[in-house]
Formats: structure tokens, C-alpha cells, sequence
């Protein structure tokens, strides 16, 4: 059985966390097709919550034909959380090992967006539902940084 998307490319935007992932889906051309967030629960093991964004990650390549995947470079803030957040990069660079994969610092993301790299993340987000997704619901902060991610691509990209 071929999957939904066999024929048509997308691009998958991450806000990787091992607590909630964001995940935008864009067709190549930018449109935003999909908006949703992976919420894993603390009260498992980090394996437990790796398997799970891993299985609903899985499902998302089944469901897409992905061409491309863009990610927030992961930045160093506390050691240990640092290092549960490179499992969930390495998780992903595996998944999508097939893929072209982009990373952008946050800075750039904000000031592709804003114009400005020290934006917070509610001008980035009103800056998307004003300028670029007036249609666009975002359960949380993870899914706004998702769809900014994806923006920035095509923005960096020159397609939109």
C-alpha cells in the first residue's frame, strides 16, 4: 500500500524537546499543511519517550513523503538536560537519515521572522499569525517555534 503523500514532497520543521516536540509540515512551496506537538510524559523513562516521538515520527514519514527536515540547532544550557536533548537530535538525524536536513541557530530563526535576533518567542509567533498564517492555532510555544523553523527555510530559501 503506497502511503497518502507518495507523490507530492514535504518539508517536516522540528522544535525538538524530549518533553513536547512542535512539528510543522509544509509543502514545497510553503504552504502550511500541518501543525501538531508530541507531549511525552515525565513520569517515563527517557527511552520510553524517545520510542514514542520516534513510533509518531514513524507514522508522520508513512502519512508524508519528506524530502527535507529543518531543526533548531540545540544549543548548551544545563548538562543533562544538553544531553537528552542531543538524543532526541540523534533519534531524528536517524529517522529521516534519507532526508536533507537544515539547522539554524535561533538567532537566525528570530531574525528572519522579526528582523531582529532578540525577539521573544510571542513576537515571533504574532509576527506568523499576522504576516504569514492568519489561520494558524498553536496549542503551544513548541508548535509556533516549529512553524518559525519551517518559515525560515523558505524565507532563507527565497521561496516565499
Amino acid at each position: 500500500m503506497a502511503s497518502i503523500g507518495e507523490s507530492m514532497k514535504y518539508i517536516f520543521a522540528f522544535d525538538l524537546s524530549i518533553s513536547c516536540v512542535g512539528i510543522a509540515i509544509f509543502d514545497t512551496i510553503g504552504n502550511l499543511v500541518e501543525v501538531l506537538s508530541i507531549k511525552t510524559n515525565p513520569k517515563q523513562t527517557h527511552g520510553e519517550r524517545l520510542r514514542q516521538i520516534g513510533d509518531k515520527f514513524c507514522d508522520l514519514r508513512y502519512q508524508y513523503n519528506t524530502s527535507t527536515i529543518v531543526i533548531e540547532r540545540a544549543f548548551s544550557l544545563h548538562n543533562i538536560s544538553t544531553q537528552v536533548l542531543y538524543r532526541v537530535h540523534g533519534l531524528t538525524n536517524y529517522l529521516f537519515y534519507d532526508c536533507t536536513q537544515v539547522y539554524y541557530a535561533p538567532t537566525t530563526i528570530k531574525k528572519a521572522i522579526t528582523g531582529t535576533g532578540k525577539a521573544d518567542k510571542e513576537e515571533v509567533k504574532r509576527i506568523i499569525l499576522k504576516e504569514h498564517f492568519p489561520d494558524a492555532t498553536f496549542k503551544n510555544t513548541d508548535e509556533s517555534d516549529a512553524v518559525a523553523i519551517g518559515l525560515t527555510y523558505f524565507i532563507d530559501k527565497k521561496i516565499i
